[in-house]
C-alpha cells in the first residue's frame, strides 16, 4: 500500500461540523445510486447519524491525510440487520476522491478491522458494484479468502453482505 502520511483517528465533538460536510460529499457521491436529491437549500438530509461519535456502540472516525480531511468510516458495535447477533457492522466508509486509489480505503477498513476483534457484516446495494469491489478485496486480503457473501432483498436494492470473523486476528 502507498506510503502516504494518514491518520485515522476517533472523531472529536469539536470536529462535528467537519463531519457533516464530509457526509454531504458521500451523499452527493451516493446519488449515483440512490434516488434521493437534495433538499430546497442544496443539502442532502442526513439523518440518523448524529448518535455515532457521541452514544456508545456508534464510533464516528475521521481519515486525514497530510493533516487535511480524507474521509470517514462510522461503525456500529452491534449489526443492525436481522441477523447481526453481536458482529460489527460499518453503517457509511467514505474516502475522497482525490484520496482513492492510494491504498488509503484498504488501510482504513483493515485499521477498523483491528480495533474491533470479531464478527463482521459488511454491506452494499446491489447497483454499486465498485463498492462491492474493493469490499471483497479489502476483506479477502484481510481473512486470507475467509468469509462468505449472500444477497438479500433490501427496502430499494438488493443488498450484498460479506461476513467474515476477526477475532484470530485480535493484537
Amino acid at each position: 500500500m502507498a506510503d502516504v502520511d494518514s491518520t485515522l483517528e476517533p472523531l472529536k465533538e469539536s470536529e462535528r461540523t467537519l463531519l457533516e460536510r464530509l457526509l454531504q460529499l458521500y451523499f452527493y457521491d451516493f446519488s449515483e445510486f440512490d434516488p434521493d436529491d437534495v433538499d430546497a437549500t442544496g443539502l442532502f438530509a442526513v439523518t440518523g447519524l448524529d448518535r455515532y461519535g457521541r452514544a456508545a456502540g456508534h464510533d464516528a472516525f475521521l481519515l486525514r491525510v497530510g493533516g487535511k480531511p480524507a474521509g470517514f468510516v462510522l461503525v456500529d458495535e452491534r449489526s443492525p440487520l436481522p441477523d447481526g447477533g453481536n458482529r460489527h457492522y460499518i453503517r457509511e466508509f467514505h474516502v475522497l476522491r482525490a484520496y482513492r486509489r492510494k491504498g488509503l480505503g484498504m488501510r482504513m477498513a483493515w485499521a477498523i478491522f483491528d480495533r474491533y476483534p470479531g464478527g463482521w457484516q459488511i454491506e452494499q446495494i446491489g447497483p454499486n458494484s465498485e463498492a462491492q469491489a474493493f469490499w471483497r478485496r479489502a476483506i479477502d486480503r484481510y481473512t486470507g479468502g475467509r468469509y462468505t457473501e449472500r444477497v438479500i432483498q433490501g427496502r430499494r436494492f438488493p443488498l450484498v453482505i460479506q461476513e467474515f470473523d476477526t477475532s484470530d486476528r485480535a493484537i
